[in-house]
């Protein structure tokens, strides 16, 4: 089948084109505004999903890929897009999304919405995970498959954590199995970098300047700490900027609470905006980071999120940084109620929509938003969301 595409991707990263028929066909491989053929996958009453077989006439944004691996790797979508309209693109299709499912019509008007953050589009991801073949190496999963290949190069991350795939792929090679059965999916290498040393958790034995181990990271907000199994922002610049970003959006106030608080990260910033602070996280390891970097007068506490009733008694600012699944309907629904503002980061903008229209059924409403392109080349997105309690009212 020969199509052009549209002027713009879906939230996964495919370029978009109409069939003859009139079905949506998502394009995996191709870029916004160019001829190409495809061959036609998956067939849905309402869509086409297709794959990339040649390109026509190319589009304006694309652009060579950086990696020789592009296509094979199951990490990069995009690389084949110019990194200023992945941006540009990216943001299009979560604003379409938070217009939609959010129920917004207000955008730029009575919202305001500041410009996309990005930074460079290779060298900058400080967290991996690996996946380790014994007897090969490590490497990446292939695209929808939970088979692996080998990577000798990976050009979006940090050079540490290059400089330690290179090392720590030859003895992975010779590294013997566990004796304990393989996981699903097969064994893991994870590893972060603070910029020089690099800590690593893996099944095999790693020389000692890789040992598991906690780094301190310093930006613009103090140190956090991190650890190769916990989860922390993995473009450090793009980090400074959700810290200035929420610095610059929080207002003062007495008693402030974070839901979701992770290892403190976003934390301090609210250190320096309320008197009191209460950061409620669920997972022990982070919880003990965050006590280790943060101010012993900050209450860290150790539950789920959805325990809070009592907590947000008396809050005059929430915080939540939920996972990709976004907030539960309780939580969500309790939050509606409050009577503080809330400021919300999301990972997942279709989530993110969603939880909106939940905050919106109570008297919350959304004042502010903005887009952070944490992920180049790949499709996804963070927001961060404003919500006023007597907006509009």
């Amino acid at each position: 089948m020969r199509l052009t595409t549209l002027d713009r991707l879906s939230a996964d990263g495919a370029a978009v084109a109409r069939a003859p028929d009139g079905r949506v066909v998502f394009v995996e491989g191709a870029a916004p505004e160019e001829d190409v053929e495809v061959e036609v996958l998956e067939q849905r009453k309402r869509h086409l999903r297709a794959r990339l077989v040649s390109v026509i006439r190319p589009g304006p944004d694309r652009v060579t890929p950086r990696c020789r691996h592009f296509g094979r790797c199951g990490g990069c979508r995009l690389q084949h897009v110019d990194a200023d309209a992945q941006a540009r693109l990216k943001t299009e299709a979560a604003l379409q999304t938070v217009r939609r499912v959010g129920r917004q019509s207000g955008l730029g008007t009575t919202v305001e919405v500041e410009p996309t953050w990005r930074g460079p589009a290779y060298g900058t991801r400080s967290r991996v995970r690996w996946l380790w073949m014994p007897g090969e190496g490590l490497g990446y999963r292939q695209p929808s498959s939970r088979q692996g290949w080998v990577a000798a190069e990976c050009p979006v991350l940090e050079p540490a954590l290059q400089a330690a795939l290179t090392e720590l792929g030859d003895l992975a090679s010779s590294a013997a199995p566990p004796a304990a059965r393989r996981p699903r999916g097969g064994w893991e290498v994870q590893a972060v970098t603070d910029g020089t040393g690099v800590a690593v958790k893996a099944p095999f034995e790693v020389p000692p300047p890789f040992r598991a181990r906690t780094l301190e990271v310093q930006d613009r907000a103090g140190t956090r700490a991190v650890r190769p199994e916990g989860f922390s922002q993995n473009h450090r610049a793009g980090n400074d900027a959700l810290l200035e970003t929420l610095e610059r959006w929080l207002p003062q106030v007495e008693r402030a609470v974070e839901l979701f608080a992770g290892s403190g990260n976003f934390t301090r910033v609210l250190e320096r905006k309320a008197a009191t602070v209460v950061a409620v996280e669920s997972d022990r390891g982070a919880v003990a980071r965050a006590r280790r970097i943060l101010s012993p007068s900050t209450e860290v506490r150790q539950h789920a999120a959805e325990s809070v009733d009592r907590v947000l008694e008396g809050a005059e600012l929430v915080l939540v940084d939920p996972p990709r699944t976004g907030l539960s309907e309780i939580l969500s629904r309790r939050l509606a109620q409050i009577s503080a503002p809330i400021v919300y980061v999301s990972c997942d903008p279709g989530t993110f929509a969603r939880d909106l229209q939940r905050l919106g059924a109570g008297n919350h409403r959304l004042v502010r938003l903005r887009a952070f392109d944490l992920y180049p080349q790949t499709a996804h997105l963070e927001l961060m969301a404003a919500f006023s309690p007597d907006a509009g009212a």
